[in-house]
């Protein structure tokens, strides 16, 4: 039986409606320029981004600019509009939970952004866990410590077939580690193709029969 569930937020269970254009209109209304806006984007989501990064990095280019609370409720108020579940996911995971199978988030972000996040759409349970790894790590450590840790199958759900690809190549079977790649079509990993077999599922309601 299974015995987790392991998913990340972005492209698998939400996303942002008004991402990255709401985004680069609260920094170009505080005087970002509509390029370096979308540069700054780019680089505060590498390995997880969080509004902080965003405003750290804005500072860093724009020195004029206050680290205020004003700027911040601005992104917060944005981040509480915008952030809404894929129709597919509360389904799921309230399977999960009531199959009472551990379900864990393995983020490169924030743990306490990727906690806000949770909590902003209403999925917080006791036997949810967020693991933040580090780079140059990758998510195949924490997702064979968690195998090690529950002793039985743990599914591992990314829209990134290199992370996939690195549980294969860290040595866990399929057997120990059912992988399976969430093709949105909103990815930014959908272009790129997988080293090794991997399941692949279009909705997280797929997932379903695989959680026995």
């Amino acid at each position: 039986n299974n015995k987790g569930v392991e998913l990340k937020f972005d492209y698998r269970t939400g996303n942002y409606v008004n991402g990255e254009r709401g985004l680069k209109e609260i920094m170009v209304s505080n005087g970002v320029a509509n390029d370096a806006a979308l540069d700054i984007i780019d680089t505060a989501s590498e390995k997880g981004f969080t509004i902080e990064k965003c405003i750290g990095l804005m500072r860093e280019r724009y020195t004029d600019i206050q680290d205020g609370p004003g700027i911040r409720s601005e992104f917060f108020a944005w981040f509480e509009k915008n952030l809404r579940p894929y129709e597919d996911s509360a389904g799921v995971l309230k399977h999960i939970h009531r199959k009472k199978i551990h379900l864990f988030f393995v983020t490169f972000g924030d743990q306490k952004f990727q906690q806000r996040k949770i909590r902003t759409l209403g999925f917080h349970h006791p036997d949810t866990a967020i693991h933040v790894v580090e780079p140059p790590r990758s998510k195949a450590i924490i997702v064979k410590w968690l195998h090690c840790l529950y002793d039985g199958t743990i599914l591992f759900a990314d829209d990134d077939p290199s992370e996939l690809d690195r549980v294969r190549e860290a040595g866990l079977t399929e057997k120990q580690v059912i992988t399976v790649r969430v093709a949105r079509p909103q990815s930014p990993h959908k272009d790129v193709e997988a080293q090794h077999p991997h399941k692949e599922v279009t909705s997280l309601a797929e997932l379903v029969p695989l959680l026995s």
